[in-house]
């Protein structure tokens, strides 16, 4: 999408970690496949814009508090539900993702947000 056509904002950019802007980008990008799948719904229009909007952000380098905090629920659920792991090696890949998840939730809260209401929380 052209910059013109990008949403502007008066939030000053967020500085976050590298490894986790790379999984917010990738949750931007899989929700702009998301809302193209829906091409035939009403909104899907809407939708695939305020996507690419997401993703503008990451390429124009203004990633605002309102833009990360749209994709952490979305990063914090990428992955599939983890299963409780029976190898080492099971164990160090399920404490990795909660390292992220942790890491994901500590930035909501620096940054103000609030979690999604619960669905099936532990």
């Amino acid at each position: 999408m052209d910059t013109p056509d990008a949403i502007q904002s008066d939030d000053d950019a967020v500085v976050i970690p590298d490894h986790l802007r790379e999984l917010l980008r990738a949750t931007a990008e899989r929700m702009l496949e998301d809302a193209c799948d829906m091409a035939f719904a009403a909104d899907a229009r809407d939708a695939a814009i305020a996507a690419v909007h997401l993703i503008d952000a990451f390429e124009h380098e203004s990633v605002t508090r309102g833009v990360v905090l749209a994709l952490i629920p979305g990063s914090i659920e990428w992955e599939e539900p983890v299963k409780m792991p029976h190898t080492l090696e099971g164990v160090e890949q399920y404490l990795s993702q909660l390292d992220l998840a942790r890491e994901l939730i500590e930035l909501r809260e620096r940054l103000g947000g609030q979690p999604p209401e619960p669905t099936n929380v532990i």
